[in-house]
């Protein structure tokens, strides 16, 4: 019995606060979150839902499926479950119910020991987070051969605290399990922060090798990317310590001759064969990631260009950079991050090794042209085009004096315009001849205005003699946004970012030759134009992308496929591009697309190939 006098009385209670999958989920499996501070809870998850999956996939659980994730954490706040008294208790060494009130506001015994408090509730609830969920799925998923793959991080709100402790969790996992960020194509500032905390923390416990959710893109910037600014995103991933890739995102296609397709949803750059760059931009982009890599996932990471003593610096800004070591061989990636040709002196805290430019693009290996080793350090000159990026490699030991420190360039001694009509044949069948270039966005013909895909331009090359002294390399001034280049009949290579040069000498024949080019672009184009067109497919309402989007109606979800399409039947209008999602108007400005030039053949000094 209390007292006589004048009381407060509080109750306290708990329950579920409501908080759905729906989020991320489709509507047949919507449900209330589990209580991730149980292992009881998590326990209950697991015998409904990746008990299912190893059902299903029977004898080929932890063969063909190998990987359980745990995404980066979006479901809000969580502050209580059932053993909390207990486990505060067990943890914090005193008796959280008294001290319950501040919940309320009140101030015990005084407000230093009640944000401690406060601050101890905290920490045991990201205690019980990282152990009861994160490193009981990994337990779990072992159990079952499996490895688990995680995030450990959230966005979103978390009130009242934050369940998320990423150095916690990490410390919760098998040292197998695969430690991952993320990174965003636009916007260019979402889930870039969280990388050198999770890259940290991943360092911290062994785990060398990062990966990232790559290139997750918000719907105002759909169908925009190309393998050029890929390329250099993936660059600025590398240099801040990922070095392992999953791209986000793609769908299957059920249906077979339709363009571009199925997509996922509204979120993500479009990894899928229905792109229009895909025949010609994916393999040497795909190899490029591959080589970077190869290398990155070597040995151990030393420093980077974030370190307050690096190992390396550079005499211009533009330059970021990553260090590894792999048994006596020193690995440095080195990024070019602006859109200019950027001529810089390295310095490496180094010296007595040779060393060499490992170009992922290129597929090369040769000496730096220009570099000292001397004093404990080196030296090395390089010239990078926009956004490339090449290894400097020092492995092998200096036998002689190296160069001295001079860059040599090599000048172009004559110019040869291409000024002749183009042919130009677009892969719908459109045959135009154009005696100057112009984007195809720009022309008042709408087959060609609205186009994207391929077309292949084409032009005689008459040349008196070919002078074998000098090397012959074809710029093609601006391209939107890939090119093949062939000469007579021989394919020279892709270009697929700027500068759009190269080296033609091989191909050409004194007298005359035959240019052919073949010019992509993105599929934006196609899919504005076809909004001059009816509607054939049936749209759910305009979708509105909260922080995405201040105005709705960027996209609308098919509703359902419509028999034309499922049958593979005629199409009822003249619409060209088959997409699960709409994201553009009528209005919706163009991409600069085509090959604008200027179209020159330059020839210039022939240098020997320095590649060993």
């Amino acid at each position: 019995m209390l007292p006589k006098g004048k009381w407060k009385v509080y109750r306290f209670g708990h329950t579920a606060n409501g908080k759905t999958n729906s989020s991320t989920s489709p509507e047949s499996g919507t449900g209330l979150e589990c209580d991730k501070m149980s292992r009881e809870a998590v326990a209950h998850y697991w015998s409904g839902y990746p008990a299912m999956l190893f059902n299903l996939a029977g004898e080929e659980t932890g063969k063909t499926f190998q990987r359980l994730e745990i995404d980066s954490y979006e479901a809000g706040g969580q502050e209580w479950t059932k053993r909390m008294p207990e486990e505060f208790s067990q943890r914090r060494g005193y008796d959280m119910l008294k001290w319950l009130p501040a919940l309320a506001g009140v101030v015990i015994d005084n407000r230093q020991a009640t944000d401690q408090f406060k601050r101890d509730w905290q920490e045991t609830v990201s205690d019980l987070f990282a152990e009861n969920y994160y490193g009981y799925m990994s337990q779990l998923a072992h159990e079952h051969g499996l490895q688990l793959l995680v995030q450990p991080y959230g966005t979103g709100s978390s009130k009242p605290f934050n369940p998320i402790n990423t150095d916690k969790i990490v410390r919760q996992l098998a040292a197998d399990d695969p430690i991952c960020a993320e990174f965003w194509a636009k916007p260019t500032n979402w889930g870039w922060k969280d990388i050198p905390r999770v890259v940290n923390a991943a360092r911290r416990t062994g785990h060398e090798t990062v990966y990232a959710e790559g290139f997750t893109c918000w719907p105002l910037h759909a169908w925009r990317d190309d393998p050029a600014r890929l390329k250099a995103i993936a660059d600025s991933a590398f240099c801040l310590g990922i070095n392992r890739l999953m791209l986000h995102a793609a769908a299957h296609n059920p249906w077979v001759n339709a363009k571009p397709g199925m997509t996922f949803g509204m979120w993500g750059t479009w990894w899928t064969p229905g792109q229009t760059w895909w025949k010609d931009g994916a393999g040497p982009l795909f190899s490029y990631f591959a080589r970077c890599q190869a290398l990155l996932q070597r040995g151990c990471f030393v420093d980077d260009f974030k370190s307050k003593n690096p190992s390396l610096t550079a005499d211009a800004d533009g330059i970021q950079w990553i260090h590894r070591k792999d048994g006596e061989s020193d690995v440095y990636f080195i990024a070019n991050t602006k859109d200019t040709m950027l001529t810089t002196t390295l310095t490496v805290s180094l010296m007595g090794r040779i060393p060499e430019v490992w170009d992922p693009e290129a597929k090369t290996i040769s000496i730096a042209e220009a570099w000292t080793s001397t004093e404990g350090m080196t030296q090395v000159r390089l010239q990078l085009t926009t956004r490339r990026a090449v290894f400097l490699v020092l492995r092998k030991q200096i036998t002689e004096e190296g160069p001295g420190l001079m860059l040599h360039q090599t000048e172009s001694v004559e110019e040869v315009p291409l000024n002749n009509p183009w042919t130009i044949i677009f892969d719908d069948g459109k045959k135009v001849e154009w005696t100057s270039l112009l984007p195809w966005n720009e022309s008042t013909d709408n087959d060609i205005k609205y186009f994207s895909g391929t077309a292949r331009y084409s032009q005689h090359l008459y040349l008196k003699e070919l002078n074998r002294n000098y090397n012959y390399v074809l710029d093609l001034g601006e391209v939107k946004n890939l090119a093949v280049v062939k000469v007579n009949g021989k394919v020279c290579g892709t270009l697929w970012r700027p500068p759009f040069t190269i080296d033609i000498t091989d191909a050409l024949l004194g007298g005359d030759n035959t240019l052919e080019i073949d010019v992509t672009n993105l599929w934006v184009n196609r899919m504005v134009g076809d909004e001059l067109e009816p509607d054939d497919v049936e749209w759910s309402e305009p979708v509105t992308f909260g922080a995405a989007s201040k105005s709705p109606g960027i996209g609308r979800f098919m509703k359902e496929v419509p028999e034309w399409l499922s049958k593979g039947m005629e199409r009822p209008t003249k619409r060209k591009a088959v997409v699960s999602m709409k994201f553009f108007e009528k209005q919706t400005p163009l991409l600069r697309s085509g090959m604008m030039g200027p179209v020159v053949l330059r020839l210039r000094v022939h240098q020997p190939s320095r590649i060993y």
